[in-house]
């Protein structure tokens, strides 16, 4: 099986990637923008935490942490996961107090990640170096790209609903345990 932009993206092969999936070949993940108030609601973001353990001349270049916006009024909030538009796939990852899901990379697929609810922990670790960097969850989406490993645990005493968003239709065959 090649590794055509059609089979990258989840398009037929033979068939020729969109405008939108050539876009997002060339541009790589999507950023996300900065949002101020929308009719009343206050929006509440600000810089995102540094990096834990991880530089760009790491193993773990690429990785980036986003500030969600969250807006608020007094008849709730309104949190901005992905300010952009998903190439690939959307879904939820439930975790069970005390136990962690993933352990594995893509070799062709990048994600992003925020906790929806509980305490989750997203770990990140280089296959190269071995360096890792674990990242709560809260408030913040994460990227990672494609090569890395990753794991998210739950607290001991807190179940965690995790939304994982990807930039390619899931495939099997590109999902590699570690170790």
């Amino acid at each position: 099986m090649g590794d055509s932009p059609q089979r990258r993206r989840g398009g037929k092969p033979g068939s020729a990637p969109s405008l939108a999936q050539q876009a997002a070949l060339a541009s790589g993940p999507p950023r996300s923008p900065r949002a101020g108030a929308i009719g009343g609601l206050s929006a509440h973001h600000g810089a995102a935490p540094a990096l834990q353990g991880g530089s760009r001349a790491s193993g773990l270049a690429g990785v980036r942490v986003e500030r969600i916006v969250r807006l608020e009024d007094s008849r709730g909030h309104l949190a901005k996961i992905a300010p952009f538009a998903v190439p690939g796939e959307v879904y939820c990852v439930s975790i069970a107090p005390g136990c962690s899901r993933g352990h594995h990379f893509h070799l062709r697929t990048g994600e992003w990640f925020t906790s929806l609810t509980g305490g989750a922990v997203l770990e990140i670790t280089s296959r190269k170096t071995e360096e890792s960097l674990k990242l709560e969850l809260g408030g913040v989406r994460v990227w990672v790209p494609p090569g890395l490993v990753h794991a998210i645990y739950a607290p001991a005493r807190q179940s965690c609903l995790v939304l994982a968003l990807a930039d390619t239709i899931h495939d099997p065959d590109d999902v590699y345990p570690w170790p």
